[in-house]
């Protein structure tokens, strides 16, 4: 028993490194110089507010990388994600799907998915993959409307 719940956790690393790996090379990666000064952090919001996805994906980036802030990440990528930006989507997905993430929640995980899955069925789908494979493996039970 030990051994299988060693292998299953071994097994959901590789998985999450792939991905992240993945991701890294498909959406990139914060830059050095765009460590952002309060100031330019406030006149993102404003843009990202104003609906510019690419703003709000900056200030995903930097809560992210930079100050390392799960709401903040959260909140940005919500952003995105509402003026149908299929990064912000994808990515607020796994946030949810993550089950390191304080975020864990796979209801909204598979709200994201859905909604990706307008954008890009095949990323949808591997995304209701990793909310499945979390929930036999996490043992959580999810409300089905």
């Amino acid at each position: 028993m030990r051994s299988r719940l060693l292998l299953i956790s071994v097994v959901f690393i590789l998985i999450a490194a792939i991905g992240y790996i993945w991701a890294q090379n498909r959406y990139g990666h914060i830059d050095p110089k765009e460590i952002y000064s309060k100031e330019e952090r406030a006149e993102l919001a404003l843009q990202a507010d104003r609906g510019d996805a690419r703003a709000s994906w900056r200030l995903y980036l930097y809560y992210s990388a930079i100050e390392k802030n799960p709401k903040q990440r959260e909140k940005w990528l919500l952003v995105g994600a509402n003026l149908g930006d299929d990064r912000s989507i994808y990515s607020l997905a796994m946030l949810y799907a993550n089950v390191d993430s304080q975020l864990l929640d796979l209801q909204k995980a598979t709200h994201w998915a859905n909604v990706l899955a307008q954008y890009d069925a095949e990323e949808a789908e591997s995304v209701m993959q990793e909310i499945e494979f979390v929930r036999r493996t996490q043992k959580i039970e999810m409300n089905r409307p």
